[in-house]
């Protein structure tokens, strides 16, 4: 039997739930290891989230991805 191999095309993660910390971490290493691995797209989902958070805040995350990049 021969086996299959299938390279990854994309990557999609889900950032809601997380700290603006926790998933600026995850954007980083995520970025990182897609490209060791030739991965050509990655899909980050902030979420623009339309409820008020803990801190009283709303949508830190989709505000703060791109200074990431």
């Amino acid at each position: 039997m021969t086996d299959c191999y299938y390279p990854v095309r994309e990557v999609e993660v889900d950032l809601l739930y997380l700290t603006s910390e926790q998933a600026k971490d995850v954007v980083i290493q995520t970025i990182r290891n897609c490209h060791s691995n030739k991965v050509p797209h990655v899909k980050f989902i902030t979420g623009r989230v339309n409820h008020i958070n803990a801190n009283g805040e709303r949508g830190v995350i989709y505000e703060a991805f791109p200074s990431w990049m």
